[in-house]
């Protein structure tokens, strides 16, 4: 059996946190493909996020799987990448707090992570359905992605989505050797490393879903 870790980078996520890992748990004690970590990572909230973590795990059946990881403020791709380093793992699911994509979304992606080392969600695919987002973040978004592919020749639409599958060879040979200091390049660096490493990138349509209760600043 294959095993998983979803990753959920958590800053300040108070009003959210609950419904998205009701959501997820759900998923992980019904689904029997996979053996699964769940493993939130308060990222310095100042909140009472990290209580809401707890008494979720404290008070729901069968949640020995679910881990807390509490580390200063290092932004949300720096936590994520400390999630990441946590467990070894097949392949890790990195979903944002505000759960912008379903799961199921997931699913379809784990099918294609048989083949390519990292499996991506795009908002900018014509097929895909974004609700909720107001028109400043679609143009910043659209201008992003029209920046990076002039900088680089990877046909990657979305490089910011943080709705993301890496199997462990991304994890073993290049989140290791990441040199850029701000956290908001970290994923873009693990996307020139990869097809510079000539691993293979996919991007899927997704239904995304902004949620405004969310502290965090999606691009």
């Amino acid at each position: 059996m294959k095993s998983i870790s979803i990753i959920i980078p958590a800053f300040n996520e108070q009003l959210i946190i609950k419904s998205t890992l009701t959501k997820l748990h759900k998923w992980a004690i019904m689904q029997k493909k996979y053996s699964v970590n769940l493993l939130i990572i308060n990222d310095g909230s100042k909140d009472t996020t990290e209580k809401k973590i707890k008494d979720f795990i404290n008070n729901n059946p069968d949640t020995n799987y679910i881990k807390l990881i509490n580390t200063d403020h290092i932004g949300q791709q720096n936590a994520t990448l400390t999630g990441i380093k946590a467990f070894k793992s097949d392949y890790y699911l990195i979903v944002e707090a505000d759960y912008p994509v379903s799961i199921k979304f997931y699913e379809s992606m784990l099918i294609e992570s048989k083949k390519f080392d990292i499996v991506q969600g795009s908002r900018n695919l014509k097929e895909s359905e974004v609700i909720g987002r107001n028109i400043v973040r679609k143009i910043i978004s659209k201008c992003l992605s029209k920046i990076f592919r002039m900088m680089f020749v990877i046909n990657v639409t979305d490089p910011q989505i943080g709705s993301k599958i890496f199997n462990h060879n991304v994890s073993e040979n290049i989140l290791n050797d990441l040199t850029m200091k701000h956290d908001g390049m970290k994923m873009t660096e693990i996307l020139v490393r990869a097809y510079c490493l000539g691993f293979k990138i996919k991007e899927m349509p997704i239904k995304y879903k902004e949620n405004n209760d969310s502290k965090q600043v999606p691009i």
